[in-house]
């Protein structure tokens, strides 16, 4: 089977726009209110400022407000690029104001895989909202990609400052899993395509997306069976393949796992001190049709503790969900896959939290690929289980 360089050309648009900040420009009519006033009457009011070095915020209180705050944390941005708002992200925050919610969200200091100062400047946003408007009744967090995982730690560590937390294609299987997903790609890239891209995991060039596209379209197309190779060790060896249900899908979730890797390790690497947070020495590669050759052939990395430290804290969910959360998850994620909803459930079980998490699935094939019907009942869905206190199919 032959898989086309147009397609993973076209498909790379996919890879870093999702779940990505702009920045932050004037709501739709400001009227102007001092610290602590409370916000009321028939004028939406915005308030925008700095948060941190380089990071700005904006808060939008709707006319009759109804009392409750949603916070908000965006996605991951490549570190060199300044992405807009995808259309679900903009869709949700549009819509939420229409109901009654008033909004917060922010960019942050830095891009990349920013976990760590993305839970600091989302945590801070409610402290903002109080000192301009008032105390909220109720609160909700809420996050995608990246921002999903940020989501759930501040609902982890700080569960009295939120009443409900919405995790929409979260990372919330973790930072470690999805590296070691990424990492785990690009090895076993590397062994049955080398050469194919500069560099290695660690080592990459300054290639854009496009550039990493085409070399990837270029080798799948010169030997296809290697793919199919790569995709059987995945499945094999740690039961997560490559997400999709067509070849052009697959080759889709090849580029975004390899896309991450050039344009984000260094990234990584920088919040590491340099040190690696991937471990494959104990690991033994199967599903290929030479496992033996295969295991000789990639490329061997040993973690760090400080480095696997840093992953767990910038986070590895506890699954000590104390609150109300629900995540929303494209059954065919190209670049967070749906195993990361599998990890989440496997930890809330194991802290004896279950009964805090509903996972909702939508059966599309795309990251953060959401209709608006679907992110607004996910919404709802948790709105309506924190005012009634009734879990959803309980």
């Amino acid at each position: 089977m032959r898989y086309s360089g147009i397609v993973v050309l076209a498909s790379v648009t996919l890879i870093l726009g999702g779940c990505a900040d702009q920045p932050l420009g004037p709501g739709p009519q400001v009227n102007s209110h001092q610290p602590g006033a409370t916000v009321a009457g028939d004028v939406a009011t915005t308030f925008q400022g700095a948060i941190g070095p380089g990071s700005s915020y904006e808060i939008q209180v709707p006319p009759s407000w109804n009392g409750d705050l949603v916070l908000y944390a965006h996605g991951y941005v490549d570190p060199q690029g300044q992405e807009p708002l995808t259309a679900f992200e903009q869709s949700m925050l549009q819509q939420l104001p229409t109901l009654g919610y008033a909004v917060a969200y922010s960019s942050f200091s830095k891009n990349g895989l920013a976990v760590k100062d993305a839970i600091q400047r989302t945590k801070q946003l409610r402290g903002i909202f109080v000192s301009k408007v008032r105390e909220p009744t109720r609160t909700y967090v809420t996050g995608g990609s990246m921002g999903g995982l940020v989501a759930l730690a501040l609902a982890e560590r700080f569960p009295g400052q939120y009443d409900g937390a919405l995790a929409l294609c979260g990372m919330v299987g973790g930072s470690q899993a999805q590296i070691d997903y990424v990492s785990n790609v690009r090895v076993l890239f590397d062994a049955f395509y080398p050469g194919a891209l500069p560099g290695s995991l660690f080592d990459n060039q300054p290639l854009i997306p496009t550039q990493v596209a085409a070399a990837v379209a270029t080798a799948v197309q010169a030997n296809p069976g290697g793919l199919a190779a790569l995709n059987s060790v995945m499945a094999t060896t740690f039961g997560t393949p490559l997400p999709g249900a067509t070849p052009a899908d697959v080759v889709t979730s090849l580029v975004s796992a390899l896309t991450f890797d050039v344009r984000g390790f260094s990234d990584v690497l920088d919040a590491t001190h340099g040190h690696s947070p991937f471990d494959n020495t104990a690991v033994h590669y199967a599903g290929s049709p030479d496992d033996a050759a295969l295991n000789l052939a990639v490329a061997r990395y040993t973690a760090t503790p400080d480095a696997l430290a840093y992953l767990a804290h910038y986070y590895t969910p506890s699954g000590a969900l104390t609150i109300p959360t629900v995540t929303l998850h494209n059954a065919l994620d190209p670049v967070v896959p749906a195993f990361h909803e599998s990890l989440l459930a496997e930890a809330v079980d194991n802290a004896g939290d279950a009964g805090s998490l509903v996972q909702l699935t939508s059966s599309t094939f795309g990251h953060c690929d959401f209709s608006t019907p679907e992110v607004m009942g996910a919404f709802s869905t948790l709105a309506g289980w924190v005012e009634s206190g009734v879990r959803p199919g309980s």
